[in-house]
């Protein structure tokens, strides 16, 4: 029997469920094998703490302690969703009015560096004719 085996056929080895040959195996494995045999004996250590617990009696004030902590629990959650119904609306409000004023002062920017740009004298000379001329019409 090889260590793969052996540990498949450990926890049935050690509730007693095996064949008399499997049993033998088992026995022979565990006494070469020191890997197998130390997996073994944490199984065992394993069992008798959940069958320790297992008779673990539970004092009168255990409901009581369980339930007050669950309710001061329930009070820290509920007062963390009443801040968060307070804070995310202002959050998004102050979000909101940081986008349009940031939105406008770049727009101001803009604008004011596009009207410093000087406009050639042919363009400028011919918005004059064009005036002249309709008041020479207009007369």
């Amino acid at each position: 029997m090889n260590c793969i085996e052996c540990e498949k056929l450990l926890f049935d080895f050690l509730e007693g469920k095996l064949s008399p040959d499997q049993m033998k195996e088992v026995k022979q494995h565990l006494n070469r094998c020191p890997s197998c045999l130390e997996l073994h004996n944490i199984l065992i250590s394993v069992e008798q703490l959940i069958l320790k617990d297992k008779r673990a009696v539970p004092t009168s004030d255990l409901t009581d302690r369980v339930m007050n902590s669950l309710r001061s629990e329930s009070k820290i959650v509920h007062l963390e969703t009443k801040l968060q119904r307070v804070l995310q609306p202002l959050l998004i409000a102050a979000s909101i009015t940081l986008a349009i004023l940031g939105g406008m002062s770049i727009g101001n920017n803009y604008n004011a560096r596009k009207s410093v740009q000087k406009v050639p004298i042919e363009l400028a000379l011919m918005d004059d004719l064009s005036i002249e001329s309709f008041d020479i019409i207009m007369q």
